[in-house]
């Protein structure tokens, strides 16, 4: 007969090696390895706090999200356009971008469905965006990454997401992350 000590010990070090694989994987979701210059960035207040969303124009949770945040301070706000969800969701991506005021271009669409009317432009950055979601394994809109790198699936209330970059760990790590040399 096996011994089934020994089994769950093998079981529990594998375990531990794909956690930490997992953890390794997870490493360029953190802010230092995301590339925020294709993101579009919103700052309110102070900007202390800060996290990151991936976003489809046509998403309803999106939408959700975006009202739920809108009146949030001190705070920094980098919103990837990662248009997955319909056809039309790339077209409103790509006048998103090509706007003079990104930020005030995506907030008039999420919030009051009104459409960017932009010249075209060069949106290599968006099929970046598409790229990097693919290989985060970004299957769903929104998706929200804290400083830390922790990653959740889908719309947060408010409160939630307050708590969730209020927190000391965010905190701490955002602190650590601006002593860095750029």
């Amino acid at each position: 007969m096996k011994n089934p000590i020994l089994l769950l010990t093998a079981l529990l070090i594998v375990a531990s090696g794909a956690a930490q694989a997992d953890a390794a994987n997870a490493a360029p979701a953190l802010f230092g390895g995301l590339p925020l210059d294709i993101a579009i960035k919103q700052v309110r207040g102070n900007g202390l706090r800060t996290f990151a969303k991936f976003e489809d124009p046509d998403c309803s949770y999106c939408k959700q999200l975006e009202l739920e945040t809108a009146d949030m301070t001190d705070v920094t706000v980098y919103t990837f356009l990662y248009p997955i969800l319909t056809p039309t969701s790339r077209r409103t991506a790509d006048a998103v971008w090509c706007s003079s005021d990104r930020n005030k271009a995506w907030q008039a669409w999420m919030i009051s469905r009104k459409v960017p009317k932009a010249p075209p432009c060069d949106t290599g950055a968006i099929d970046k965006v598409l790229a990097l979601g693919k290989a985060l394994k970004i299957h769903g809109v929104p998706t929200i990454f804290l400083a830390t790198g922790e990653r959740y699936h889908g719309g947060r209330s408010k409160i939630e997401l307050e708590l969730a970059i209020s927190s000391p760990s965010v905190m701490g790590f955002q602190a650590q992350l601006e002593k860095k040399p750029k």
